[in-house]
């Protein structure tokens, strides 16, 4: 909603394309991001639980290419309406796609969405203490 407050959170793209390098198969690659996240999720968990804003916090967004499965992590993915945003997004995000994907860069740049998860699910799914 209008003026929540989210958290934002960023891929350590860096860190992730020297894992991923190893990899040839885009499978694998695919494999070990999704894991990467999923066991960074209830470090965020905590660290929201634990924040002085904690009640006022109201979820986590992020912008990514990598959605797909990101329903099973909690994640809803929403399309980026400004058309002006989208094209900035997608340029931004190019150098990490022709990195990591360097050996199968397809034609299209893949379309950036937004990532959304709720306080509630974050904490259902991975507020284990």
């Amino acid at each position: 909603m209008k003026n929540d407050v989210l958290v934002k959170i960023h891929l350590h793209n860096v860190q992730l394309l020297k894992q991923i390098q190893r990899y040839d198969s885009e499978v694998k690659k695919a494999f070990m991001i999704y894991k990467s996240v999923e066991e960074s999720l209830p470090f965020i968990t905590h660290y929201i639980l634990k924040h002085h804003q904690n009640e006022n916090i109201k979820g986590l967004i992020g912008i990514t290419t990598l959605y797909k499965g990101c329903k099973k992590l909690g994640f809803e993915a929403h399309s980026i309406k400004n058309p002006f945003y989208k094209c900035f997004k997608r340029l931004a995000l190019f150098p990490i796609y022709f990195l990591s994907s360097k050996n199968s860069i397809k034609k299209e740049i893949p379309t950036p969405m937004y990532l959304f998860m709720s306080k509630e699910i974050l904490k259902n799914k991975y507020g284990h203490d």
